[in-house]
């Protein structure tokens, strides 16, 4: 065999090897494409049943959401009157103790929005519910909504409705393992047992 020949086989079998190789990274990337979107979908909740519009909520994109709220926003309201007098107390001895030193000007812009990026890098976070069943648009005959968790029905009068929050947000970060929401009334208390794993919304 002549050395050409060799060279030619070599160059031959190196090719295919080349091509196994491409081939089998072309597969891999597909199912890693694949396996993202679906893990993407996983975070993704209709809202179906009787409305006029049948639409989807994302929410990965709420930390953004000027209507997204605190804890303590949520649920300030179911504070006992002793805990509000409590916090009045608190609150007038700061702005004495404000008056006795001396008055603090109030941060720049620049310490503003590090402050704001640090709370969203470590805050827990809620979105009423309402507004997006709203733009969904449930029919005049709707009287329930019902929320869909690993298969199970919770049903709940739609006038309810405002009470409900999502939590999506905890410490900064995504609800992954339970998620994506937590269901939550804001008219109960914080150490009320949440609907977690909640797959989808069905008016009623």
């Amino acid at each position: 065999m002549t050395d050409t020949c060799k060279i030619a086989i070599l160059i031959k079998e190196r090719l295919k090897v080349h091509k196994n190789v491409t081939a089998s990274f072309l597969v891999w990337n597909k199912i890693a494409i694949k396996e993202g979107k679906e893990e993407k979908m996983q975070g993704i909740i209709p809202i179906k049943g009787a409305v006029n519009f049948q639409i989807t909520i994302d929410p990965s994109v709420w930390i953004f959401d000027d209507r997204k709220q605190t804890a303590e926003q949520v649920f300030s309201f179911t504070q006992t009157p002793d805990e509000m007098e409590e916090y009045t107390k608190e609150v007038s001895a700061h702005w004495d103790r404000e008056i006795a030193e001396g008055a603090v000007f109030p941060p720049t812009l620049k310490s503003e929005k590090k402050y704001k990026k640090e709370e969203l890098l470590s805050g827990t976070f809620f979105m009423p519910l309402a507004p997006f069943i709203r733009n969904a648009e449930p029919a005049v005959s709707a009287k329930a909504i019902q929320i869909i968790s690993q298969g199970e029905t919770h049903s709940f009068p739609l006038s309810s409705l405002e009470e409900m929050m999502l939590l999506f947000c905890v410490n900064g970060k995504p609800l992954k393992m339970d998620g994506p929401v937590h269901l939550y009334f804001k008219n109960k208390e914080t150490n009320q047992q949440p609907i977690k794993y909640v797959e989808s919304f069905i008016i009623a």
